[in-house]
């Protein structure tokens, strides 16, 4: 996990290692992997991102979707902070 570290309380998070973009429209991410993440969290988005996306995003939604071998699944959405 040595793309994920704590910064000044907020979280830190990066595509790949478990975390994938599904989808990117307007200002919305919509995430999926098996990291957990909690709606109301803000954290800060680290490594490349598609498009140059960088700063800051608020999640807005975030739910288990499935339990399997290598753990749970979660997917939802963060709204890019302006």
């Amino acid at each position: 996990m040595s793309e994920m570290a704590l910064r000044i309380g907020r979280q830190r998070i990066a595509l790949g290692g478990g975390l994938r973009l599904v989808e990117c429209r307007d200002r919305e991410l919509w995430l999926e992997g098996g990291l957990r993440l909690r709606p109301g969290q803000v954290v800060s988005l680290a490594g490349h991102w598609p498009t140059g996306l960088s700063g800051e995003a608020r999640v807005t939604s975030w739910r288990l979707v499935s339990v399997g071998r290598s753990g749970p699944v979660y997917r939802g959405c963060c709204q890019l902070v302006a």
